[in-house]
């Protein structure tokens, strides 16, 4: 035998690992999308843009999953909730930025078949967002679950 861990949740590790494993797939197609669209509508991506958009679709992907499955270890405790609660407020500036800028023309989506670092900004904020807004439906639909009788 071994030693007896209270706080351990097989349910919960397996559910996070399924939740990193929708990551990784996110991970590998949004390469393969950001690659292969380009060549396709030949156009190119500057690296910055296809930095975020790799890292923000796959990292949401797998916070959204994570807190669909309450693997989050901090899902219903006051650190979750500041947490995302920042989370969506940082994305909300990142959309407001990047929206301000394209308006009054400081920064464009697309120059000469070129996709831009603010259409990145705009991914990683529409993501911190939707990320955010999950996890507060989450929360409020398992509060009406387990409410006390």
């Amino acid at each position: 035998m071994g030693i007896r861990n209270a706080d351990y949740d097989e349910k919960r590790l397996i559910d996070r690992g399924k939740a990193f494993r929708t990551g990784f797939l996110a991970a590998m197609a949004t390469i393969v999308q950001v690659n292969a669209g380009a060549d396709l509508l030949g156009i190119t991506v500057e690296p910055f843009a296809a930095f975020q958009l790799q890292l923000w679709i796959p990292l949401s992907a797998c916070l959204i999953d994570q807190v669909r499955r309450n693997a989050f270890d901090e899902v219903n405790t006051n650190v979750g909730k500041l947490f995302f609660l920042f989370w969506g407020i940082a994305g909300l500036i990142a959309i407001g930025k990047t929206i301000v800028n394209l308006s009054n023309g400081s920064e464009v989506l697309l120059t000469n078949a070129t996709i831009g670092e603010p259409f990145g900004r705009l991914v990683m904020g529409i993501g911190m967002l939707v990320t955010s807004i999950v996890y507060f439906v989450k929360l409020r639909q398992d509060a009406r679950v387990y409410q006390p009788e």
